[in-house]
């Protein structure tokens, strides 16, 4: 049975669930072994416990975590022999350039980069990763086309959730009443996701709405949000804190309106983007980029101009009045973000790069 090598940095967030879905899916074709930063429960199959935990360090401490994190995968790899190395979050590799995948050229290693910031550096950087790699997956077209030079596969993000709860139920008991749009910001709360964007759009709109805020603090805190919700805090709903999965559920099926208010910086997909359309909610995004794109292409919802707070304000007064038909459109959007067609994609990457091991 052939081996496959899964890699991945963080178990937070969408991290878990895309690397646990997508190992079940391939644990009855290969045999799986993985590098990960912290123990896991579910997995029954080999796990290297290595940490790459640099943030906040200087930059000798960064490059002295990373080398050790290398290190250890090639000595995973030797000890191990897999046909393949998957380096599930690639965006990991972008400040040191990748250095060190191309010792790995003995193996076929597979790359999947999640955002890609744009400057002279990064370019660079991207360039490099994309040489020392078999294969580069990006979660969106308009990612693959920021690169026409390079050979990028788009495999769209799936949604991860499942449907289980009907809204009205979902609302009562998160004890959100009924009489109102409830929009949605999911995720932690990083300042490249705009939360606080939001928060200072949403004091301009005079539509009745509730607003639920569920993940953990990062960037802004308790405080910060709390100040900025004040002149309608009897709406909103603070759910701060790493969520079940049970809860994650809850929080889409109550909710009429996802909204990602994110800045610039951020441009790659986006998880709540695929579980809103997949739970058949209204998308109100940025119009840069990525999200622009499929908001615009698929017809999600209403985009607005990044990082422009009385746009964005706009963008959700129409998502609170305007009638939305969920049209042919948007639903093959739908389509294209099932975890089967996910799993099914990946599996046609790693039997392409089997097939181009055996021509040689």
């Amino acid at each position: 049975m052939k081996k496959i090598l899964y890699i991945e940095t963080a178990l937070t967030g969408h991290h878990k669930i895309y690397f646990m879905t997508l190992a079940q899916a391939m644990q009855e074709r290969y045999e799986l072994h993985c590098v990960l930063p912290s123990e896991l429960r579910e997995t029954d199959f080999p796990v290297k416990i290595v940490s790459l935990s640099a943030e906040k360090k200087n930059f000798l401490a960064q490059w002295f975590s990373y080398l050790r994190w290398m290190r250890q995968i090639g000595k995973t790899i030797r000890d191990v022999k897999p046909d393949i190395v998957h380096f599930l979050y690639g965006d990991a590799l972008y400040r040191y350039f990748g250095f060190g995948l191309g010792s790995l050229k003995k193996v076929k290693t597979v790359v999947t980069l999640h955002q890609i910031r744009r400057s002279r550096l990064r370019d660079f950087s991207v360039r490099h990763i994309c040489r020392a790699s078999d294969a580069v997956v990006v979660h969106t077209d308009f990612l693959r086309r920021s690169f026409p030079s390079l050979n990028l596969r788009v495999i769209d993000y799936p949604d991860f959730s499942v449907q289980t709860y009907v809204q009205r139920e979902a609302k009562e008991r998160l004890g959100i009443p009924q009489d109102a749009p409830l929009l949605l910001a999911l995720g932690g709360t990083r300042r490249d996701k705009g939360l606080d964007l939001l928060l200072r759009a949403l004091s301009t709109v005079k539509m009745p709405f509730f607003l639920l805020i569920a993940g953990e603090e990062l960037d802004f805190k308790r405080e910060q949000i709390e100040a900025l919700t004040a002149g309608y805090r009897k709406n909103t709903f603070l759910f701060l804190h790493h969520f079940s999965q049970e809860e994650h559920l809850l929080y889409l099926a109550a909710s009429d309106i996802v909204v990602l208010p994110y800045r610039k910086s951020f441009d790659g997909a986006s998880g709540p983007l695929s579980e809103g359309v997949s739970n058949q909610k209204i998308i109100v995004g940025p119009e840069h980029g990525s999200l622009g794109e499929l908001i615009s292409e698929y017809h999600l919802g209403y985009s607005f101009e990044t990082e422009n707070v009385s746009s964005l304000a706009e963008a959700v007064g129409r998502a609170l009045s305007e009638p939305f038909v969920f049209d042919s459109h948007y639903q093959s959007y739908r389509e294209k973000v099932s975890v089967a067609r996910f799993c099914r994609s990946y599996a046609e990457l790693y039997q392409k790069l089997e097939e181009e091991e055996r021509c040689k």
